[in-house]
């Protein structure tokens, strides 16, 4: 494997690491605003607060896998984690429906044989 693909695919996993990271930030917001609107002290108010600590402590080893995946890139690139988002987005998308599209010609080919 070459450097620029090494580099390549770990810009991948950086980019993935950041969507997950965005993705957990999410539920962490929603998870706090709820647990403010609930009674202090209830247990549901603990229980939430549970959740926004797991959450929390998620978020903090996505960001520090993503500084270590960022410290391991060989050369500086002109491509943005926006950008290797979406490449990785679209490869995702095209290999699940080369997927679907498989499994259905399987389903065909089944159903055209002879009993």
């Amino acid at each position: 494997m070459t450097d620029g693909n090494k580099d390549d695919e770990q810009r991948d996993r950086i980019a993935d690491t950041s969507d997950e990271l965005m993705e957990r930030l999410t539920i962490l917001k929603a998870l706090e605003s709820q647990k403010r609107r609930d009674p202090m002290s209830t247990p549901r108010f603990h229980e939430l607060a549970n959740e926004v600590t797991e959450v929390s402590r998620d978020i903090f080893s996505l960001a520090l896998r993503e500084e270590h995946e960022g410290n391991d890139l060989g050369e500086p690139s002109p491509s943005t984690i926006d950008s290797e988002s979406q490449e990785s987005t679209i490869h995702d998308q095209n290999a699940a429906m080369s997927d679907q599209v498989a499994a259905s010609e399987t389903r065909s080919s089944r159903e055209e044989l002879p009993d």
